[in-house]
Order: structure tokens, then C-alpha cells, then sequence
């Protein structure tokens, strides 16, 4: 496919909010397969239309970026078989459990643990043998496509990985 072409389409879908595309996507977009589709997303990344986020996953290049990016490469990582959760020094934090601001977005699957370094900043997943209802009653929807722990799973997501165990220590002295 044409550079140009292929730069049209993926235009179209970004004025749409779609901004984050897997390998699997463009394949379908361009209707190309295997060294073909290589060379056409290989030209796209090169002419900056494109930016390759992880293996596999693109993010479209235009400014702004896509809301909630990070959120949105996990999603097309992991996609509906696993549950995937914003937790641990993430919801800590929004929840006013800690106040150190985390660097990293910081969650939760119900699939294997990962350490993810993006162009847009690190994505630390931890598994969690958590079963997925129980999961789904503890969590809401607060912002962006993933939903969020309570504050009191995102206590115990912390204390069942031994992570920002300083930090709530701290938070209680401090505040009781």
C-alpha cells in the first residue's frame, strides 16, 4: 500500500478518536499481511505517522496524542480475556492513601505480571489471583477505559505484593 494511502486511513480513524492501532488492526486496515504490512507500518513509523508503543502496538503520531494512551496500549495488549485493573501506587494515590505522585501507571491482572517501557512512560502490570467477580465488585469506573480499585483493594493489592509499603506507612503516622 501507498505511504500516503496508508497515512489516510489511519488519519481517518484518529479525526474518529481511534489512535492506538495493534499490528492485527492495520493488517485489517490495509488489508495486507506478513513482509507487505511490515513495509507499509515500517514507512509509517518512519515518516512519523505512526509510533511503535510495544510490540505489536502503534500509537497514531499526530499531536495530541490519544487520551488516556497508556490505558489504551494495555487494553490492546491484553484486550477482554483478562481483567485489568488500575491499582497499587496509582489508586493510592488518587485515592489520598499516599502522596508521592507515581511515575508509572501501576496495575492489576488477572493475566501475567509485565514491566512495559513506552515512549509515553513505564506500564507495570502485577497478576493477581484475585478471582475476576469478586474484582468486578470492587473496582469502578473513575476516569479513562480501565476501572479503578477501592481504596480498600488497592490497600490490600499493596499489601499482598509488598509495594508502597513505606509510603502508607508513612500516610498513617502522618494522618493517623
Amino acid at each position: 500500500m501507498q505511504t500516503i494511502e496508508a497515512m489516510e486511513l489511519i488519519d481517518n480513524l484518529r479525526r474518529r478518536g481511534v489512535g492506538v492501532f495493534t499490528s492485527r488492526d492495520l493488517s485489517i486496515l490495509f488489508c495486507e499481511k506478513g513482509i507487505k504490512l511490515k513495509k507499509t507500518v515500517a514507512n509509517l513509523v518512519k515518516r512519523g505517522a505512526l509510533i511503535r508503543a510495544a510490540r505489536g502496538v502503534y500509537v497514531h503520531g499526530s499531536k495530541p496524542i490519544v487520551d488516556y494512551v497508556r490505558e489504551q496500549i494495555v487494553l490492546s495488549l491484553r484486550g477482554s480475556a483478562e481483567f485489568v485493573y488500575v491499582s497499587l501506587e496509582c489508586a493510592l494515590h488518587r485515592h489520598h492513601l499516599i502522596t508521592q505522585v507515581p511515575t508509572a501507571l501501576t496495575l492489576m491482572t488477572t493475566g501475567r505480571s509485565a514491566h512495559l517501557q513506552t515512549p509515553f512512560g513505564l506500564i507495570e502490570l502485577r497478576h493477581t489471583t484475585r478471582n475476576p467477580a469478586d474484582l468486578y465488585r470492587r473496582t469502578e469506573m473513575i476516569e479513562g477505559p480501565l476501572p479503578w480499585a477501592s481504596p480498600s483493594l488497592a490497600i490490600q493489592d499493596a499489601n499482598r505484593s509488598g509495594r508502597a509499603q513505606g509510603l502508607l506507612k508513612d500516610y498513617q503516622e502522618q494522618y493517623g
